[in-house]
């Protein structure tokens, strides 16, 4: 398993919360975002709610980027950590319906 280091930034690195990769988080009030921070340092956001779906996938260099952008969102309102398998479920509802999108019946 990887161990990732998140580092909170205010000017300077305040403290720091160490967390084992993957990483499964949500977030949001309005709309809901699951995420998972990847080994490989990429980070995939499914977002919905009842108007929209959005899925989205961003691959970091290293680790420094990756903790960079866990620092933003883990202050972001309503952040809280996930399973695996909320995520998957949430991943699977997702693909299901921009299947369904893509083909009519």
């Amino acid at each position: 398993m990887t161990t990732l280091e998140i580092k909170h930034r205010v000017l300077t690195t305040v403290d720091s919360t160490p967390i084992q990769l993957p990483y499964y988080w949500s977030y949001g009030k309005h709309a809901k975002s699951y995420c998972v921070l990847t080994t490989e340092f990429t980070v995939i956001d499914i977002r919905a709610n009842h108007v929209y779906l959005q899925i989205d996938s961003t691959q970091y260099d290293d680790a420094e980027d990756a903790s960079y952008r866990m620092d933003r969102e883990m202050k972001v309102e309503n952040f809280e950590r996930i399973d695996e398998a909320v995520f998957l479920h949430h991943f699977s509802i997702a693909t299901r319906q921009l299947y369904d999108l893509a083909n009519p019946k």
